[in-house]
C-alpha cells in the first residue's frame, strides 16, 4: 500500500485486508520488536561474512555502518591533526556503477598531493585492467574534463566478479591527500555508466572505507563544474554520521503547525532549484540569497565551489560585462538588503528553465533552506519554484514577493525537519502555499499561462539592466 490519506474510515477498511496489521494485533511481540534498533549480531565471526542489518530508522542504520566508515590497514604518518599518505603505487578499483550493468567509465581524474594541488600525471604512469586496447585511458588526464563529449571520456567493460582497475605508478614515494574525479558525463542517460563506488589502495594498503568511496553521479550536462574532491582522511565532521546521531530531531507536537506536515529530510549531493516563474517580469529573474541547514539546524558554510546557476547571470547576454549580480552573491551573507551588489539576477531565455545548483562532495541531510526573494525590482523575484535532490523532485512551492517599496527582503523557509525548537522558531517564515492567492483579480488571460507567454517574448524589447560595483573612493592626503 502506498498511503496518501489519514482518513479513519479508509484506514479501517485497509486494516481488514492487511496481514501485517493483523500480526501486530494478534502478537504484540511483533510490534515490540520494531522498537529494538540495536539488533545483536549473530553468526560465525571467523567466516568473514557479516550479517546485513535492516532498520526503519536511518540514523540507527548510520550507527551500524560506522565501523565500515573507518579507514583500516592504512600506512599513514600522523602529523598533528592531519595525516600523510605516502606511497608510489596507487590502485583504483571500480566496484559499482550508477546503474549500467555492462560498462563503466570516467571523464577525468587528478591525484592531489599533500597540499591539495594536482600531481602531474603522464601517460606512461597509467595502466588499467582489463587492458585498454584502444589506449583511451589517457583521456582521463587530457585536461578536457568539463565536457559532454565522449571523445574525452574513458569507458570499459564492467563485470561484477572482476571489477576494472586503474593503476597510477609514481615511480617514487609520494605524499598524497586525495582525488579529484569527473564522473562519466556524456548525457543524462549515459551518466549511469559512471562510477558509484571506488576502492583505493596505496602500496597494497587500503585508504577507502570497506564499501569504497561514494562517487557523485555526473549531471549529464555542463551547467556547473561537476568535479568531486575525495579526501583520504574522510568527509569533514559536518558529514560525519556520529554528528548526526548526536542531533536526532525531536518530533514536534501536532498543534504546532496544523496546516503543515514536514516531509522526510532529503539527503543528496546536488540540491537544484528550478525557478519556474517571476512575479510579472518577462525578461529577468533573481534572488537576494539563500542558506542551507544541516540535520541539527546548523547553517552549512557554503563557498563559491558550492554554488552555480544556469544561465549563470545577466553577463551571459550580449554586450553585458562585469555585472556583479553573480551566483556567489547568493551566499555572501548580505541577504536582507536593498543593495543590488549583493543579489543574483539572470535572464529569462526561450525554452530554458532557470536553475540554481547547491553542490556538495559528500551526501548532506538538509533540515531546511532559507530563501530571500529579489528586492531591487520585486516583480523580478521568484514566484513558482521546485526543489530537486539528485534529480528527484522533493518540493514545489510559491515564494512570496517582496512588498513594493519595502526595499529589504525577509527570508522564507522550506522546512523539512520536525524538531520542535526549529519549528517554533521558523513557524512564521515557513512557505505555506495556501497563503498565496488570497487576493482576487479578474484578468483576460488570452495570452495563455505565464510559461506560454514567455515563449513568445520579443527578446529585442528586453530592457537593459546593470549593477556595477562602484570603485572605492580614494581620499587624497591634505597638506597644510
Amino acid at each position: 500500500t502506498i498511503l496518501f490519506t489519514t482518513d479513519d474510515g479508509i484506514l479501517e477498511a485497509i486494516s481488514h485486508h492487511d496481514k501485517t496489521f493483523g500480526e501486530y494485533l494478534i502478537n504484540p511481540a511483533v510490534a515490540a520488536r520494531e522498537d529494538i534498533t540495536e539488533r545483536p549480531q549473530t553468526g560465525n565471526k571467523d567466516s568473514g561474512v557479516e550479517r546485513p542489518f535492516t532498520t526503519a530508522n536511518p540514523f540507527a542504520q548510520s550507527q551500524f555502518r560506522r565501523r565500515s566508515l573507518t579507514v583500516d590497514s592504512m600506512d599513514v604518518l600522523d602529523s598533528g591533526k592531519s595525516k600523510k599518505f605516502i606511497g608510489q603505487c596507487l590502485i583504483l578499483t571500480f566496484t559499482a556503477t550508477w546503474g549500467d550493468s555492462q560498462t563503466i567509465g570516467l571523464t577525468g581524474l587528478e591525484v592531489l598531493d599533500s597540499s591539495g594541488e594536482p600531481v602531474v600525471l603522464y601517460p606512461h604512469m597509467l595502466s588499467c585492467s582489463p587492458v585498454d586496447c584502444r589506449n583511451h585511458l589517457i583521456r582521463v588526464i587530457d585536461g578536457e574534463n568539463l565536457t559532454v563529449s565522449e571523445e574525452h571520456m574513458w569507458c570499459i567493460e564492467f563485470v561484477d566478479h572482476c571489477p576494472p582497475t586503474i593503476t597510477v605508478s609514481f615511480g617514487q614515494p609520494l605524499s598524497i591527500s586525495g582525488l579529484r574525479v569527473w564522473n562519466y558525463n556524456a548525457s543524462l542517460e549515459d551518466s549511469y555508466r559512471g562510477v558509484k563506488h571506488l576502492s583505493v589502495t596505496l602500496d597494497s594498503k587500503r585508504l577507502s572505507p570497506t564499501d569504497g568511496f561514494l562517487v557523485r553521479k555526473g549531471p549529464g550536462h555542463c551547467y556547473f563544474e561537476y568535479s568531486q574532491e575525495i579526501s583520504f582522511e574522510g568527509p569533514p565532521s559536518l558529514y560525519n554520521s556520529d554528528s548526526l546521531l548526536t542531533s536526532l530531531p525531536r518530533r514536534s507536537s501536532d498543534d504546532l503547525l496544523t496546516d503543515y506536515e514536514a516531509p522526510v529530510m532529503p539527503q543528496g549531493f546536488v540540491f537544484e532549484l528550478h525557478l519556474l516563474s517571476t512575479w510579472g517580469d518577462l525578461y529577468y529573474i533573481g534572488l537576494n540569497g539563500l542558506e542551507v541547514y544541516d540535520v541539527a539546524g546548523r547553517k552549512i558554510p557554503l563557498t563559491d565551489n558550492n554554488i552555480a546557476a544556469h544561465p549563470d547571470s545577466v553577463n551571459v547576454l550580449e554586450n553585458i560585462f562585469g555585472d556583479v549580480r553573480t551566483p556567489d552573491k547568493l551566499i555572501d551573507g548580505m541577504n536582507n538588503t536593498s543593495d543590488g551588489c549583493h543579489m543574483w539576477l539572470a535572464p529569462l531565455l526561450p525554452d530554458i528553465v532557470n536553475r540554481i545548483y547547491i553542490i556538495f562532495d559528500h551526501p548532506v541531510i538538509v533540515s531546511m533552506i532559507k530563501l530571500w526573494n529579489y528586492s531591487k525590482t520585486p516583480n523580478r523575484g521568484v514566484r513558482e519554484f521546485g526543489l530537486l535532490v539528485d534529480d528527484l523532485l522533493v518540493y514545489n512551492g510559491v515564494l512570496a514577493q517582496v512588498r513594493q517599496g519595502a526595499g529589504n527582503s525577509t527570508y522564507h523557509t522550506i522546512l523539512f525537519t520536525t524538531d520542535k525548537d526549529i519549528v517554533n522558531r521558523e513557524r512564521h517564515t515557513i512557505i505555506r502555499n495556501q497563503d498565496i492567492g488570497n487576493e482576487i483579480k479578474l484578468t483576460n488571460d488570452s495570452g495563455g499561462s505565464y510559461r506560454d507567454r514567455t515563449k513568445f517574448v520579443d527578446q529585442a524589447l528586453r530592457p537593459t539592466t546593470g549593477v556595477i560595483e562602484s570603485p572605492k573612493r580614494i581620499i587624497k592626503p591634505f597638506y597644510r
